[in-house]
C-alpha cells in the first residue's frame, strides 16, 4: 500500500504542453540543485527555452546537472552544449557511442522518459505508454 506523507501532492501534465512551461518555472524557482534526465534534448524553441533557463539557473549559482542518453541525443547541438557548459552546467552524456558492429536490438532499450528534481522537493517526469 502506498502511503503519502501530508502536505505533498500530485499534479498530472497532460502534454508536453503542460511539462515544459512547468519545467521552466520550476528552474527558475530553484535555489540549489537542479537533476534533469532526458532521452532528447533538441534544438528547437522548446530545447532552446530550456536550455537558457538552466543556463540562467547555473549562473546564479544553482548546481545544475543534465543526463542525456547518448543514443536519444546523438545530435544534440554543439551550440547549446557548449553554452550550456560555458555556463556551468554539468553535463554527463550515457553511453554516447553505439558501435554498429556490436549493434544488438536489447542493447538500444532506452527509457524515453524526462525527470527533473528541483532543490529535493519537486520532481517531474513523463510516462511512456
Amino acid at each position: 500500500m502506498i502511503q503519502y506523507l501530508d502536505g505533498n501532492r500530485i499534479v498530472l501534465l497532460k502534454s508536453g504542453a503542460q511539462y515544459f512551461p512547468a519545467l521552466t518555472s520550476c528552474i527558475e524557482q530553484a535555489g540549489s540543485e537542479i537533476f534533469i534526465e532526458t532521452y532528447i534534448f533538441a534544438d528547437d524553441q522548446t530545447g532552446r527555452s530550456i536550455a537558457a533557463a538552466l543556463c540562467r539557473a547555473a549562473q546564479r549559482g544553482v548546481r545544475v546537472h543534465v543526463l542525456l542518453d547518448g543514443f536519444g541525443a546523438k545530435d544534440f547541438a554543439p551550440s547549446l552544449h557548449q553554452s550550456m557548459l560555458d555556463a556551468g552546467v554539468d553535463i554527463l552524456i550515457y553511453r554516447r557511442k553505439i558501435s554498429p558492429l556490436t549493434l544488438r536490438r536489447h542493447r538500444l532499450r532506452r527509457m524515453h522518459r524526462k525527470i527533473a528534481v528541483v532543490d529535493g522537493r519537486i520532481a517531474l517526469g513523463t510516462v511512456n505508454k
